[in-house]
Order: structure tokens, then sequence, then C-alpha cells
């Protein structure tokens, strides 16, 4: 079963914003740009662009060991990751799915360290078809989910378009058809809502109609694949619908007309050194000569689709290719233990402090109240000390003065007994008045 890497490098030239330059007229700008004056982080970014889009290989390689090398000079982490990643890419074309595994996962824990959300995805996405290559269609589906929950954060749709593609492309190889159908029908309906291509959704719906021998709905949407191909003028992608229409043809009875297609198909894997065609190219064509009866050309195309099989499936690979993966994961596991009993030990320290800080508090408030009420004690005892001492001075007082008023009226009473009485005076003074008259 293939996967859609083949609409990696397709978006890849949108994804660098790239849109009015095609084929060997951007690889011929580029060449110029280079030759001017460039700041480095720049420069690296022409470099990696350059050698995901030339055709030659060693001259690719080239350019972006130089984009890594400048890069890990000036300490531009994103520009190594996207070099791993270019080195990644190049490894799955030649069929290294191994070498593939170590540079995406490298790009992937270079990404996780500066936050790239973005690099993240696209890690996650490459390492769950990396996982298909190698049958390991569970770890592939909790890859690809990884990157649906980045993409959807960063509503990068026209990758999440991919992930659910790729999601709908595990579940068939696991032959859960119903699944598969509705992740495809998730991608199809990201690309209508947002605009997006609609190619390779409608390839991978004809190959999944296909094996579940479906025949008039693979002819239609082989049709709708290419007629979307043409308006991205993607000429790759009508090779993997010729492809389909030569199982189509086989399955219909037409193993004859289904040959020349195929063979074209093959050829073209062939002169383009694409190693994922050939592996799926060639069990088709060898099954086109089983119902023609050429056992010959079958039997020479069998041994070259056996070594071919067993290099791209040996089990070690695939152990060594998981395993890169794993030790990552466990890595990121370690990491995230550690961070989160740093934050449980500083929330522990933080409230430990809190309560420290609360019982300070209380202390403090409860000796204010303390010394607020022995305060309020001492001056009521003093108030009533003083009001007791004021108390006993103002009976001393009014006892002074009631034997002062006493003492007045009491000698007020010998006075008047020692006086004559106003009787008295009066007869003497009318007597003394009657004498002198």
């Amino acid at each position: 079963m293939k996967s859609i890497y083949p609409l990696v490098s397709i978006l890849l030239f949108f994804l660098f914003g790239f849109f009015h330059l095609h084929g060997q007229t951007e690889i011929d700008s580029i060449r110029k740009v280079l030759k001017t004056d460039l700041s480095d982080t720049v420069r690296v970014k022409m470099l990696e662009r350059y050698a995901d889009i030339t055709p030659d290989t060693s001259e690719a390689r080239a350019y972006v060991q130089k984009a890594i090398s400048l890069s890990k000079k000036i300490g531009y982490q994103k520009g190594i990751a996207v070099g791993y990643a270019v080195e990644g890419g190049t490894a799955f074309d030649y069929s290294h799915f191994a070498e593939a595994t170590y540079w995406y996962t490298e790009a992937l824990r270079i990404n996780i360290e500066i936050s790239n959300k973005h690099g993240m995805a696209q890690a996650y996405h490459e390492l769950a078809l990396l996982d298909i290559q190698f049958k390991n269609e569970i770890h592939a589906r909790e890859n690809i989910r990884k990157a649906i929950a980045l993409n959807t954060e960063t509503k990068n749709y026209r990758w999440l378009r991919n992930n659910y593609m790729t999601l709908s492309t595990t579940y068939q190889d696991m032959k859960q058809y119903d699944s598969a159908m509705l992740y495809s029908y998730s991608a199809e309906s990201v690309a209508y809502k947002h605009n997006l291509s609609k190619a390779v959704i409608y390839h991978n719906r004809a190959d999944l109609y296909l094996e579940t021998k479906q025949l008039d709905s693979v002819e239609l949407y082989i049709r709708k694949s290419d007629l979307a191909y043409d308006s991205i003028q993607n000429s790759y992608g009508h090779v993997w619908n010729k492809m389909d229409t030569g199982a189509l043809l086989i399955q219909k009875g037409k193993s004859k007309e289904a040959i020349p297609l195929l063979l074209d198909v093959y050829r073209f894997a062939q002169d383009n050194v694409d190693g994922e065609l050939l592996f799926a190219v060639l069990p088709v064509l060898i099954d086109a000569y089983r119902h023609d009866q050429d056992y010959r050309e079958g039997f020479l195309l069998q041994d070259k689709w056996q070594k071919l099989h067993d290099s791209l499936s040996n089990s070690d690979n695939a152990n060594m290719a998981l395993g890169i993966q794993l030790n990552l994961e466990e890595e990121q596991r370690t990491k995230i233990e550690k961070i989160e009993k740093k934050r449980n030990e500083e929330i522990h320290q933080a409230e430990s402090d809190r309560q420290k800080t609360i019982i300070y508090s209380v202390s403090v408030f409860l000796l204010l109240c303390i010394g607020i009420i022995f305060l309020v004690l001492r001056n009521n005892r003093q108030k009533e000390k003083t009001n007791r001492i004021i108390s006993i001075q103002k009976q001393l007082v009014e006892e002074k003065q009631k034997e002062i008023l006493d003492s007045i009226h009491y000698a007020k009473r010998i006075q008047q007994s020692l006086l004559p009485t106003e009787k008295y005076i009066d007869r003497q003074l009318k007597r003394i008045s009657g004498n002198k008259s």
C-alpha cells in the first residue's frame, strides 16, 4: 500500500511561498540569489529550498549539508531541523527508511526543544509514513494523531488534510475500511472548507475502492483525481493514477490493456529511482502478467520484487527505525517527568511557603490581638483604680465638707445661744426710745 509521501514535495513548494516559480526556473532563480549578499539565516533557507527541489541527488545532499553546517555555525536551530528533515526526505525517496527515521527523529528532537509546533507536526507526519512502510500501523496512528493535534492548534489546514489522509491509509492497511473511509472524508472536508487540492484524496479513495472491489467507484475517483492533478499541474500524480488504472483493468479481466500502462509506471519509477513507486507497481505488474499467462516476465519481475521487499521489510531495519522513535519518546517522557517532578516540588515548596506565611501572619495577628487585649485590660484596670481613688477622694472631701458644715452649724447654735434674741433687743430699744421722749 502506498503512502501519501508524493504530496509532501508538492506542498513544500507552496509552504516556501514561491508560487510564481516552476521547476528549472526556480532552481535557476535560487542559484542567482545565492550568489548575492544574504544574511546567514536567509542563505540557510535558500540552500535548504534548493536541496529540496533539485533533481540531482548528489547536489541536493551537498546543499543541505551546507545549510546544516551554516545553521550549526550561527546557532540557528530551526535551520538544522529543516536540514535534517530534508535529509530524511532524500533517504525516504531512496527507500532508506531506517536512515530516514533517524533524520526525522533528530528533526523532531530539535523542534521539540525550540517549541516549533509546525516542525513537530511535520516530523510526526513523516514518521507516521515511515511506520506505515514498516507495518507499524498502531505506532503510525499515534504519530499522526499528535500531528493532527498540533496542526489543529496552529490552524495549518494543508497539513491537517494530509494527516487525515495518512490516518485513512493506516486503517486501510489494517483492513478497517469503514474507519479508512471516515478519515478520507475528514480530509476532504478540510480541503473543501479551506479551498485545498483534493487530488491525492481522490487517488487514495480510488485505492480504497479498488481494495474493496467497488470498481465503478474506482473509475470515478481516478477521473476526479486526474482532473484535480491537472488543476495544480502535477504530472507525478498522474503516474500513480495510471498504476491504479492498470490495477482496475486487471480486475475487469483486461490484463493485456493493463500491461502497457503498468510498464510505463515501472520505467518511470526506475528512471527516477523512486523506490516507493517501484515497490507499489511491481506486484501489480506481476499480477497483470500472471493474468495474461506470461509467466516468464512475471517470474523475472517476481525475483526483483522479492529482493526489494526483503530489503524494505527487513525486521532489523523495522526494529531499528521503531527503536529510534521509542528512544526519543522515552527521552521526552523522562524529561516531562523531571519537569513535572520539579514543578510539583515547586508547587509543594510554594504551598509550604504559603502555609508558613499564613502561620506567621496568624501568629502575628494573634500576638497583636493579645497585646491589644492586654492594653485594654490594663487600661480598664487603671481606670477602675483611678475611679476608686477618685471615689475615695470624693468621699473624703464630702466627709470633710460635712464636718465643716457641722462645725459651722454647731458654732452658729453656740453663738445664737449666747446672743440676745431679736425680741429682747427690740424691747430694749423701745424702752430706750421711750425714756428719751
